[in-house]
């Protein structure tokens, strides 16, 4: 159903592009070409919708793509500022017009008010934040301290309602914490990382039985 290049350092994260390609009566389209390209690092990501329309690429590297679109007797359908974060579904559903694929038609995609692919609660701490917001001690974890219904300090958390020893601490989706301890000693270089993600609730089977706070912390590509 899909092929995929470009290598990222955050396979271990949850990552993925979906969506459904139907054409102006709404009927599902099958055999859709669907090019993902990443657009900072062009890494490319290729499907083709199955019997249903629909298109699934996991495990995506995070940044803005550009979505291509194809099918014989229709035009190119073309998305750009299709955003994917730390551990998100994000969707980009196509209607195509009956054309020639030199015909294209741009979509921009703005910032998603509701989610409907997953059903977890996060907060992601850009690059940004990490960069500009005190740190204690240089410590990238403490940021987790800062997103609503978290208590913790430099590298033990606690929140969501549960035991601290129900939570999850990890680096590029690896966990980092020593057998059941909910704390951990690895210090990330803060210029290496590029975001946090904080998850308090409703987090996927990936997760296992951590139903407190996920706390996952992404490096930049190379660090």
């Amino acid at each position: 159903m899909l092929l995929a290049s470009g290598a990222s350092a955050q396979l271990a994260t949850q990552t993925a592009l979906v969506g459904t390609v139907t054409d102006q009566s709404g009927s599902v389209l099958p055999g859709a070409t669907i090019m993902a390209v990443n657009v900072a690092t062009q890494d490319r990501y290729e499907a083709v919708t199955n019997a249903e329309g629909r298109s699934n690429i996991q495990f995506v590297r995070i940044g803005t793509y550009e979505i291509r679109i194809t099918l014989a007797g229709f035009q190119t359908f073309v998305a750009t500022g299709v955003s994917v974060t730390t551990n998100q579904i994000a969707r980009a559903d196509a209607v195509l017009r009956i054309g020639e694929v030199a015909e294209s038609i741009t979509v921009a995609v703005t910032a998603l008010s509701l989610v409907t692919d997953s059903a977890s609660v996060k907060q992601t701490i850009s690059e940004r934040a990490v960069e500009e917001l005190p740190l204690t001690g240089r410590n990238v974890w403490s940021l987790a301290g800062t997103t609503p219904g978290v208590l913790g300090g430099t590298g033990s958390f606690s929140g969501a309602g549960q035991r601290s020893i129900q939570n999850s601490l990890s680096m590029d989706g690896i966990n980092t914490v020593a057998n059941l301890l909910t704390s951990t000693t690895m210090r990330p270089i803060v210029d290496g990382v590029t975001e946090l993600e904080v998850q308090t609730g409703s987090t996927s089977a990936e997760y296992g039985f951590y139903l407190g706070v996920y706390i996952n912390v992404v490096k930049k590509s190379g660090r």
